[in-house]
């Protein structure tokens, strides 16, 4: 049976030409035991070139996270199809802990929010 979890509720960021941020580590989420991940993303406002990415991590350090989905210029008012990444098919597959990150090329804003539906190993 798979288990749901708000990877972030609504929040609205904005950042300067180039910028990128990153979900705060003491939110970061751990994802111990679960092999296969939905990802849904609801998009309230966002503007053109914002890039939504879902990382993962086997620690909490900065250089070993890897995107395991991309969102490009999600339109706002809607709610995208989930991206599944399941472990036996995925290029990186899901790791113990798992954040969020925005990036543009220009100055930007975006209000979304995130829920992950999760598998654990073992078909338990």
């Amino acid at each position: 049976m798979p288990h749901s979890y708000l990877l972030q509720d609504w929040t609205t960021v904005t950042a300067g030409a180039g910028g990128t941020v990153k979900q705060g580590e003491d939110r970061y989420l751990d994802l111990s035991g679960y092999q296969d991940v939905a990802i849904y993303l609801d998009v309230g406002t966002a503007t053109s070139g914002t890039v939504v990415e879902i990382d993962t991590s086997p620690n909490k350090e900065d250089a070993y996270f890897r995107s395991i989905a991309t969102f490009t210029s999600p339109s706002a008012g809607v709610t995208l199809p989930p991206t599944i990444v399941r472990w036996a098919s995925a290029t990186t597959p899901l790791a113990r802990f798992v954040r969020w990150r925005l990036t543009a090329t220009g100055p930007w804003s975006a209000t979304f929010r995130l829920w992950l539906s999760c598998n654990q190993a073992g078909g338990r």
